[in-house]
């Protein structure tokens, strides 16, 4: 079998792109040195064994992927500093592992999965942020209906 990264060296961030077959993430384990995995988008269903193999990774983004899981051995990733699940809709757990990662500095996940996760590892409910951008889609206006009645009549 070809190994597409075996031999390369120096590579710090790696982002594969949504073309990419899903093998190519099994392969990510010759990169040793990787401090950014980016595989947003993907349709992988889990995060292979390989990539909490790699020591150096500073972030991980699996966002908008199909992952329903991540493993316990995240707890591996010791010097993690930021996880990207934002908008994985499979995704409905975090592992307690992440509250012995002591570099994590943020959790980027939907706003919609902030209580769900929130109960998982709560010791981490101050690293969780979402999008400004989801609170400008998602909140409702505050209208002062005795505003608007005021203003009205005076017209």
């Amino acid at each position: 079998r070809h190994t597409r990264f075996r031999g390369v060296t120096g590579v710090q961030t790696c982002a594969l792109p949504i073309c990419f077959p899903v093998t190519i993430t099994k392969d990510v384990k010759y990169l040793r040195g990787l401090v950014v995995l980016r595989f947003p988008a993907y349709k992988v269903k889990f995060v292979p064994d390989e990539v909490y193999e790699l020591v150096n990774l500073r972030e991980l983004d699996i966002s908008s992927s199909s992952v329903y899981e991540l493993s316990a051995r995240i707890g591996n990733l010791k010097k993690l500093r930021v996880l990207n699940v934002a908008d994985c809709e499979n995704l409905v757990t975090l592992p307690p592992e992440l509250q012995t990662l002591e570099h994590l500095e943020k959790i980027k996940i939907s706003r919609a999965r902030y209580d769900r996760f929130v109960r998982c590892v709560p010791s981490l409910a101050h690293l969780m942020e979402w999008s400004p951008l989801e609170d400008y889609y998602h909140d409702e206006p505050e209208i002062d209906d005795a505003q608007d009645d005021e203003e009205t009549a005076e017209v």
